[in-house]
């Protein structure tokens, strides 16, 4: 019969390096993981950024066109240029009269922390 030979298990520095991560391995991956952790957070900083830069765009044109309705259902003989402040937008309109129709330009502002809003919007109202 031939004899089995008892392997002997390899030396301590062979079995370390072969076996579970070592330090460099751990320090590595931890380094890489917070680096896709930071870019995470940052993109997910400037998408929330986005969204609030929408979110006061939109009120403040809810507010500029709240005021064309409001100017839109006056008497015709009543439209005139103004100004008009609401909910941190400021607007300005201007009213030309050609033909029997009075065109209305409404201009508004609205300050945000990352820039400044100015937009216009434009309505015609006909003499009845």
């Amino acid at each position: 019969m031939a004899e089995r030979r008892a392997q002997s298990p390899p030396p301590a520095a062979a079995r370390d390096s072969r076996s579970g991560f070592g330090l460099t391995e751990m320090l590595i991956s931890t380094t890489l993981f917070a680096l896709a952790m930071a870019g995470i957070a940052g993109t997910a900083a400037q998408v929330g950024a986005g969204i609030n830069g929408a979110h006061e765009r939109t009120r403040a044109l809810t507010v500029a066109q709240a005021q064309l309705e409001t100017l839109l259902t006056r008497p015709y003989e009543e439209l005139g240029d103004g100004t008009a402040e609401s909910a941190g937008v400021s607007m300005n309109w201007t009213v030309s009269e050609r033909e029997g129709v009075k065109e209305i330009e409404l201009v508004y502002r609205h300050e945000t922390p990352q820039k400044a809003l100015r937009q216009t919007l434009t309505a015609a109202r006909l003499e009845r």
